[in-house]
């Protein structure tokens, strides 16, 4: 009697996980098909077999695979894709396949910096870890049963019957990657890389959150948010924490001694803001120079001639409290009494730089601390 409820339980759970299987594979298959509705057989069989394997299949010379990506990166950016920019970061990435293991990373992020190269690359190598790469007899079975889903599902799929065949034979000679159709590269212009879950979300994903919240000019801060607050060490050895500087119109200028604008910038800086406010006790100005050391930052505030104070930051980790880390300089950020930003630069342009000047001279006078 126990024996027999036993087995009648397997019976069920079995029964069960193969109705939660078909469900995942038709869900899966109808999502592709929304997304991609010129989607071939072998487009399916790609994504199925991209969530079981990884990228392992790419990957087996680390160097002729950094070669390959630096290759395809650069001849995307010949084509100056301009669709790069979204406003959606799920636009730059999708999970794969049935369960999801692994995801397709767009490569546009690397391009508009949205991820560093390096980490991204580091990324893609390591998915490969961990993954202990299933026997092809078993994939067959597996997507035997994806391929009989997909008859009953009636897609009317193009080239249905030969792409079967191909798939099929393949299967059989041991090997199981397969490349996406004529047809779907043409309509989708498919430029990829296959990270694990795990990595992805802890590393990568965060990246394209900020790159997706970030305006033209790289900024991931705007007028009326809080600014974000950071301690930062001066040249000459004192500390300052922004939130104690609140009651304050505080100015930001990042900077860094190989950058040109900032040069060109800074003269202005020092002679139209600083020494008009310099000795006003509600006026704070201090350059962060962006990841350089302390010598090379004296000696870059004396060469460019300005005497406002400058601070270090090593890592760009204040810098990136503001805009994308692998975002250009220079800018400025203004923030007014209550701690909120009240405008951003980028860059300079005399214009944009006048309304800085204004917009600090109408704070201070508010309460009296700049002459009408």
């Amino acid at each position: 009697m126990k024996k027999s409820i036993v087995m009648m339980m397997i019976m069920i759970s079995a029964s069960m996980l193969h109705a939660q299987s078909v469900a995942d594979i038709r869900a899966a298959i109808s999502n592709q098909m929304k997304q991609y509705p010129m989607s071939q057989l072998r487009d399916i069989y790609k994504s199925c077999f991209q969530d079981v394997y990884g990228p392992g299949h790419i990957i087996a010379d680390t160097a002729q695979a950094n070669t390959y990506l630096r290759s395809e990166l650069a001849q995307m950016n010949d084509k100056d894709e301009l669709d790069r920019k979204s406003t959606s970061p799920k636009d730059y990435y999708e999970a794969v396949g049935i369960n999801g293991n692994f995801y397709r990373v767009n490569l546009n992020i690397i391009l508009n910096n949205g991820i560093p190269y390096d980490r991204f690359f580091s990324a893609f190598v390591r998915s490969t870890n961990g993954v202990k790469p299933m026997p092809v007899a078993q994939w067959a079975k597996k997507w035997e049963l994806i391929e009989s889903e997909l008859r009953k599902m009636k897609l009317d799929l193009p080239n249905f019957s030969s792409d079967s065949a191909a798939i099929a034979q393949l299967l059989q000679q041991g090997k199981y990657a397969f490349d996406h159709s004529q047809a779907y590269r043409d309509a989708y212009n498919p430029h990829y890389r296959i990270i694990s879950k795990e990595i992805f979300e802890k590393e990568l994903l965060p990246y394209i959150t900020l790159f997706s919240k970030a305006d033209s000019n790289g900024y991931i801060v705007f007028e009326g948010d809080e600014a974000p607050d950071f301690i930062v060490k001066l040249t000459d050895g004192r500390s300052i924490r922004l939130k104690d500087l609140r009651g304050k119109v505080v100015m930001l200028q990042f900077t860094a001694s190989w950058c040109g604008v900032c040069r060109k910038e800074m003269p202005f800086i020092e002679k139209d803001i600083w020494q008009r406010h310099k000795d006003n006790a509600d006026f704070v100005l201090i350059g962060i120079d962006r990841d350089e050391p302390q010598d090379t930052v004296i000696r870059f505030g004396k060469k460019v001639g300005i005497t406002y104070p400058l601070g270090l930051d090593p890592g760009a980790d204040i810098y990136a409290k503001y805009a994308l880390r692998e975002s250009g300089i220079t800018r400025n950020v203004l923030i007014g009494r209550d701690g909120k930003i009240v405008l951003r630069t980028r860059l300079y342009n005399p214009q944009e730089f006048e309304s800085l000047v204004n917009k600090i001279d109408e704070l201070l006078q508010k309460d009296g601390s700049v002459p009408k």
